[in-house]
């Protein structure tokens, strides 16, 4: 992955599935987590499993009064919270053969039958890849179904932009 020592990263959403995966992969990485969500038990047992440099802040985020609370407590327990940089790739060809890693057949609607689509390793797309629907783009916290009705584009910042074609 990368190193993120030294770095501290506040979490809304911690509580629950994904919200918890992407702390437990900050966390690896070497940064410090701020834990937070609405449900504190699953927080502290999170902080408990995750040890040194976890921090629980549970916020409600419905509460507009505890969302203007949070990066205060989030700095005052972690020290700081760093700003997320946003590192602009040169955009390279359309080309995204290099990221297919198999096929599965997959329901579509537009043709109301059992296509073959090609799955896609995420983490092998680069910026200014094209992928054609039907696809399925798998990441190591979601899975993007690409319909045949529309193509995915990775942009410069390397999102995934999906366009009808």
């Amino acid at each position: 992955m990368f190193d993120l020592t030294g770095k501290t990263a506040l979490i809304t959403g911690a509580s629950g599935g994904i919200g918890g995966a992407i702390a437990k992969a900050l966390h690896a990485a070497g940064a410090t987590v701020g834990l937070s969500g609405t449900r504190e038990a699953p927080l502290r047992a999170l902080a408990d499993e995750l040890g040194e440099r976890a921090v629980v802040l549970p916020c409600n985020l419905s509460d507009p009064v505890a969302v203007e609370a949070l990066p205060k407590q989030a700095i005052e327990a972690m020290g700081s919270v760093d700003k997320a940089k946003m590192v602009r790739h040169d955009l390279g060809g359309a080309e995204s053969s290099q990221a297919i890693t198999g096929t599965r057949e997959v329901w579509d609607t537009t043709s109301k039958a059992f296509v073959e689509t090609k799955l896609y390793d995420r983490s092998k797309l680069g910026a200014g890849n094209i992928v054609e629907g039907p696809a399925i783009i798998d990441q190591m916290d979601a899975t993007t179904f690409v319909p045949s009705t529309l193509t995915a584009r990775v942009d410069e910042y390397l999102n995934l932009i999906l366009e009808a074609k």
